[in-house]
């Protein structure tokens, strides 16, 4: 007989429920083949995460949307078309994000191509960067946090317990195009350090804030290259600003250097010795976007498919498992746990928050070896 856990987020049939497909069977290798690996020690001691700020899971899979592609309101630089442009959906988001697909499809994961029944959703029903931020990185959904104020966050963030571990006190930079990451992480209280500043940027002294995501990654990068971190956060900017522009064209244009920008440094990453074989990549969005011509501009409770968004992750504990084609849900609460748990660390801020990705780890914690993924898909959201 089956036995379900309780844990929102990450129910798991033992049986698989076999008889249903041979997705089904699928998943009980897997389960087997992880039982196999249950108890090796984790190889992660550094960990990078970078989010894409309100970038659609249809782009990540799909490449360019034909239906805004090639509507001239939305696209002025028609070279676009050349450059990203192939009637094959695998061809073209290969065109758009090629290190998301030579590489991380090669030799990591990628959650949320809906076509396929993998979905990652928020828990949150705002779908704004404020709520999506604290979601993600606070492994929780809070209901006081509704909006964009810049209003110092109560609730401690994976970052923050990270920090304050004696292993890595002093060891988590972040470093972000928006000016609204001293609030979400309460820099006040959580002394990281933002944008190489470990004061707040209103403060005086500060260095002036990132105009570009080019300013953001380059200072990411020279502080990663200089300082050495054990745990670095690199948020960017402009593939939300240009939506919000309707400049889709420019949208793809940033969605494509910021991949070429991660190219360039898990290549660095690969031949510098503290890093090689040590460093876990985690990739995401804070919130999706509408659907259509008229309304993946806008992303709020009210723009239908805002909730839907996606995860990528590549480093030495991941199994090279690809495009995740197993039907499952996830949500975006469950990546904090997830990244305190591939450095070894078990980050539990209240009861409920969002449980482990087991499936990004190769060896998960013995006492949640039973708990996998949520197969209970009941409806698209």
């Amino acid at each position: 007989m089956a036995t379900k856990s309780q844990n929102r987020g990450t129910v798991f049939w033992l049986d698989c429920q076999l008889t249903r497909s041979m997705k089904s069977l699928g998943c009980f290798l897997f389960i087997l083949s992880t039982a196999l690996v249950n108890g090796q020690e984790l190889r992660t001691r550094n960990v990078i995460l970078i989010t894409l700020d309100g970038y659609r899971w249809q782009e990540v899979f799909g490449g360019p949307d034909p239906r805004l592609f090639f509507h001239h309101k939305y696209v002025e630089d028609t070279l676009v078309w050349q450059r990203f442009g192939d009637p094959l959906e695998t061809v073209s988001r290969k065109k758009l994000m090629p290190f998301f697909w030579n590489v991380i499809a090669a030799e990591g994961q990628l959650y949320g191509n809906r076509k396929l029944d993998s979905k990652v959703n928020t828990m949150n029903p705002h779908h704004l960067s404020y709520p999506g931020y604290n979601e993600l990185l606070a492994g929780l959904n809070d209901p006081e946090i509704t909006s964009n104020k810049s209003e110092a966050n109560p609730n401690e963030t994976v970052l923050e317990f990270i920090n304050r571990q004696p292993e890595f006190k002093d060891q988590v930079a972040v470093f972000a195009t928006w000016d609204a990451f001293p609030y979400i992480l309460n820099q006040e209280r959580s002394k990281i350090r933002i944008n190489d500043l470990v004061t707040p940027v209103k403060d005086q002294g500060a260095l002036e804030q990132p105009k570009s995501d080019k300013v953001t990654f380059e200072r990411a990068f020279d502080y990663l290259k200089r300082e050495k971190p054990r745990v670095l956060f690199i948020s960017l900017n402009e593939t939300d600003a240009f939506a919000h522009q309707q400049r889709y064209d420019d949208y793809l244009k940033a969605a494509y250097e910021t991949d070429r920008r991660i190219a360039t440094l898990w290549a660095w990453v690969q031949n510098d010795s503290t890093y090689r074989d040590r460093t876990t990549l985690i990739l995401t969005t804070d919130h999706g976007r509408g659907h259509g011509k008229s309304n993946w501009q806008h992303h709020r409770r009210f723009a239908a498919g805002s909730g839907q968004i996606w995860f990528a992750t590549i480093g030495p504990d991941t199994p090279a498992f690809g495009e995740m084609k197993i039907p499952a849900r996830y949500y975006q609460d469950q990546l904090a746990k997830t990244m305190a748990a591939f450095l070894g660390l078990n980050y539990n801020p209240v009861s409920g928050a969002g449980q482990i990705v087991q499936t990004m780890l190769a060896a998960p914690p013995a006492e949640e070896a039973n708990i996998l993924v949520d197969q209970s898909i009941d409806g698209d959201q």
